[in-house]
């Protein structure tokens, strides 16, 4: 293995390692969710609060084995989600997840989320398959960015409500209907 450093070893024994790794993380569990959908086009393994992972890349910023940036993971989100630096591995920790929790479908119902808490207009939205609930959006809302990811059988619908979408929108399975004239504003 040739490490440009930064890296995250759960074990080396029987490896050969070139390269600086100084700042990798040797010996630990990474503390990782299953392998899942959570947006994107494969499975990936996420990041549980506790994992050392976690703003522990580089603190110059994310990059390739060229010193080029690295600005978005693995799903297509940035790598920039607010962290003192980004997490190592192939998926930035970041987004708040529908899980279809609350006793209604609504968008704004904080229940419907991840930690109980609804998304606000800095956040990117995910949809996996964590939840096959569907979700209305009812109010208008505004998101930086929505990925609709694979696994997801759910189906959204804007009824009454608008859905702005300020960075990315990525639809990879599921469906999207627009009722009484509503629309998917993309203001990339």
């Amino acid at each position: 293995f040739t490490s440009f450093d930064y890296n995250f070893f759960r074990t080396t024994a029987g490896a050969t390692i070139t390269g600086p790794v100084v700042n990798s993380v040797t010996g630990v569990d990474p503390n990782l969710l299953p392998l899942a959908n959570n947006g994107g086009f494969g499975r990936t393994h996420r990041l549980n609060a506790g994992s050392l992972a976690r703003d522990a890349g580089d603190p110059v910023g994310c990059q390739d084995d060229s010193n080029n940036a690295v600005l978005y993971d693995q799903r297509g989100l940035p790598r920039d989600q607010g962290g003192a630096r980004c997490d190592i591995g192939a998926v930035e920790e970041g987004g708040v997840v529908w899980d279809g929790g609350g006793a209604d479908n609504d968008f704004g119902t904080a229940e419907n989320w991840e930690g109980d808490t609804a998304p606000a207009n800095a956040d990117y939205v995910i949809f996996n398959a964590t939840s096959s609930k569907d979700v209305t959006v009812s109010a208008g809302t505004e998101v930086r960015g929505v990925i609709y990811g694979g696994g997801y059988t759910g189906t959204m619908t804007l009824d009454g409500g608008s859905l702005r979408v300020r960075d990315t929108f990525y639809l990879f399975a599921g469906d999207i209907v627009c009722n009484n004239d509503n629309a998917v504003d993309m203001a990339v």
